[in-house]
């Protein structure tokens, strides 16, 4: 099942670079007495450090000793294996910034013409996955939207690329093996479904059935080598619903279940094994 999108982050102000000693009080006023106290550790013989720290988070690395050499925290905690990604919103509402452990790893820039949402949308071990919204004219989906837009940030190399397919507006979902996304395009004719491989980029394109115009809920088998989709129509004299299954490999479509009754409407919950799939109603 793919991840609930989460809602968008609180809008949090950009604060300049503060020095901390880690066990001083924040506020100006106490920051003489931290480091004469760090002094006077110095003196007996001891260690003293402070910290950098920006929009009140720590900023990895950035560890400054009482003595005459800089020091750079190894991170030997679980902090390592497991970093912290935030998603910060500028003061005037026109950048996104995504950070990894308070270190800004890129930015989603906004042009103010269409009102944007970006937040975390999975993080794995490998990657984070950053989704972007578009909003638009408020209307109940038949089926659960995802974002418009993904980007990945690879959590060893900290590189960051925008994966999305062009003319995409809809992730349906993520292979389980972080190696496929599951897209959806709206055409001027026909709606098609991308298959983007997150190694190579390369994508692969299925054209959907023409008698259906509503399509999600969108999944990946277990084995990540079959995704199946709910596909409906609610046009008067068009009704119907039915749930379908692309063969990633052989490019083969089969439907799974089909109905004409315009009260049941059918939509992919899952995977029973790497060749059946549950459904409902």
């Amino acid at each position: 099942m793919p991840t609930t999108f989460p809602p968008t982050p609180e809008v949090k102000k950009e604060l300049p670079t503060k020095i901390r000693a880690p066990f001083s009080i924040p506020g100006k006023k106490y920051l003489m007495l931290s480091l004469v106290i760090m002094a006077l550790v110095f003196v007996l013989g001891g260690s003293a450090y402070i910290w950098l720290y920006r929009n009140d988070i720590r900023i990895p690395g950035a560890r400054f000793s009482t003595g005459p050499t800089v020091q750079v925290d190894k991170y030997t905690s679980v902090e390592d294996s497991t970093p912290t990604i935030t998603i910060t919103v500028s003061v005037d509402s026109k950048k996104y910034y995504i950070e990894k452990n308070g270190v800004i790893m890129g930015q989603i820039p906004n042009d103010g013409k269409v009102k944007v949402k970006a937040s975390l949308y999975k993080q794995t071990e490998k990657n984070a996955y950053i989704a972007v919204v578009y909003e638009k004219a408020a209307a109940q989906p038949l089926f659960e939207r995802g974002p418009d837009k993904l980007l990945i940030l690879n959590l060893e190399t900290n590189a960051l690329n925008d994966v999305t397919p062009r003319g995409a507006d809809n992730l349906g979902d993520i292979s389980s093996n972080e190696t496929l996304a599951a897209w959806l395009l709206y055409g001027v004719k026909q709606r098609t479904l991308a298959i983007k491989n997150l190694v190579n980029w390369q994508e692969i394109i299925f054209g959907l059935p023409k008698v259906y115009n509503l399509f999600g809920a969108i999944r990946f088998s277990p084995d990540n080598n079959k995704v199946a989709f709910a596909a409906a129509n609610q046009t008067a004299g068009k009704e119907g619903s039915a749930i379908y299954v692309i063969d990633i490999k052989s490019k083969s479509q089969t439907v799974v279940v089909e109905t004409k009754d315009p009260k049941v409407i059918y939509k992919v919950t899952g995977w029973k094994d790497n060749e059946n799939v549950e459904y409902s109603p």
